[in-house]
């Protein structure tokens, strides 16, 4: 339970062994494409950098494998017990909870608000609106910006659902993709807004 108070997004780190080849490797390809006069100055700042990731890697070695441990015993848990890990809805507290016990939160909340599952998937129709629209957005969007905001493969982004601890029923919000529809041009109009809220 230990491992739980760094928090959802923390990784256990990986052993340097699993990518220090790798690393030695692309560094010193980097380092062959700067200017010849530039290159003995960076292969020394880069020899000393990689020592001093291998030797913290030893000190931390036994921390590592010890998460490594925790972490396995942890899914051992879950799996045994049916239960999932996830972020309550407000601060940054963790539940563990039965997995049919969240998916019976999760259905009351949709069946609540009158949420229908559709008969097609509309994520093309949806995918053209945005693509449409931008084509008419002259003044926001720069046409020769049209291409690079287009999502090739669209998909629909998931749903992630936070539970409110002091209700029966869970908080919900759409969790945009990589490949969602309107991702990329999401994030030009997010500058955008901020830049004109800065300068007001």
């Amino acid at each position: 339970m230990q491992l739980l108070k760094y928090g959802l997004n923390y990784c256990v780190e990986r052993r340097v062994s699993s990518y220090i080849a790798n690393l030695t490797a692309e560094t010193e390809r980097t380092i062959r494409l700067l200017d010849v006069k530039m290159q003995n100055a960076y292969c020394i700042m880069a020899t000393n950098k990689l020592k001093q990731i291998i030797n913290s890697n030893s000190q931390n070695n036994v921390l590592q494998k010890g998460q490594l441990h925790a972490l396995k015993e942890l899914n051992k848990k879950l799996t045994t017990e049916n239960a999932i890990i996830t972020q309550a809805d407000k601060g940054k507290m963790i539940v563990i909870l039965n997995s049919n016990e969240y998916s019976e939160k999760v259905h009351f909340f949709l069946t609540a608000n009158n949420f229908n599952i559709l008969t097609k998937d509309l994520t093309e129709k949806f995918h053209n609106v945005v693509h449409r629209t931008m084509q008419k957005s002259n003044l926001i969007i720069d046409k020769k910006q049209i291409k690079f905001l287009t999502q090739k493969k669209a998909s629909l982004p998931t749903l992630k659902a936070q539970l409110k601890l002091h209700k029966t029923y869970p908080n919900t919000s759409s969790n945009q993709q990589q490949n969602s529809t309107s991702i990329q041009i999401s994030k030009i109009l997010n500058q955008d807004i901020r830049s004109i809220h800065l300068v007001k």
